[in-house]
């Protein structure tokens, strides 16, 4: 029986009963769950427990009965490094990300992207961004939440040092997923680095050239949309690297 699971930025032990917090209780709300039901809650900090949902004079909370060891996380780490894109793109992105197993991701403004991002509303942003990873997490099971990173000009990005192997997706690379997978097959951990729709510009390009981290990989003979590219990157990459049974 598949049951409702909630993410509750609070401590849970079990044999404790909590309040649940205001934007779990509205979910509960619109999900019409009844009093007694069985839920699942998670902290981000991995696992979750099995509990009673309690509602009270219009308050609800949760007996916690259980707590659950679940792993599905990939065995290796990946890093999406995207360009910003529209919103509801990015959404899509982050969002689908997530489902397939990221463990980072790091938002870039690019010469060409739709950088709509100021410092007026970048906090807004990052938080709109942090639900999307929460809602993402409930829906697909996963117990330990991805970091999503400050926004950062690609400039700036590539001037940092890189402790990992940086696919670049680049449709005029003369590299294939399996040249460059075979050049990094021992490495359990890499970054991905999607492009705006525009693509990237040729000083980019360039920069990244000088980079001896950074692998500039083509991705069939079709161009893919970014966010056609960033779905479809992770998903080969953690298979062949069988990071995803």
């Amino acid at each position: 029986m598949h049951l409702s699971r909630f993410f509750c930025d609070i401590s849970l032990n079990i044999g404790g009963i909590i309040q649940l917090p205001c934007d779990v209780a509205r979910h509960i709300k619109v999900l019409r769950l009844k009093h007694d039901e069985d839920i699942l809650l998670f902290n981000g900090l991995g696992g979750e427990y099995l509990s009673k949902l309690i509602i009270k004079n219009k308050n609800f909370f949760a007996d916690i009965r259980k707590y659950i060891e679940n792993d599905v996380e990939l065995s290796g780490n990946i890093t999406l490094v995207q360009a910003i894109t529209s919103k509801n793109k990015m959404d899509v992105i982050i969002e689908k990300a997530i489902e397939l197993g990221v463990k980072r991701i790091i938002p870039i403004q690019t010469q060409r992207g739709n950088n709509h991002i100021t410092n007026d509303n970048v906090e807004k942003s990052l938080s709109h961004w942090r639900r999307v990873i929460i809602s993402a997490s409930e829906q697909c099971g996963r117990s330990l939440l991805a970091k999503i990173d400050e926004c950062v000009h690609l400039n700036n990005y590539l001037m940092q040092p890189k402790e990992e192997p940086h696919i670049m997706c680049d449709p005029l690379s003369n590299d294939n997923i399996f040249d460059v997978l075979g050049k990094i097959k021992n490495e359990k951990s890499l970054t991905i680095m999607i492009g705006p729709e525009g693509g990237w510009s040729e000083k980019e390009l360039n920069m990244a050239a000088n980079s001896n981290s950074i692998y500039p990989m083509k991705f069939g003979a079709r161009i893919l949309r970014t966010e056609t590219a960033a779905i479809a990157i992770i998903s080969a990459i953690a298979s062949m690297k069988c990071w995803n049974l």
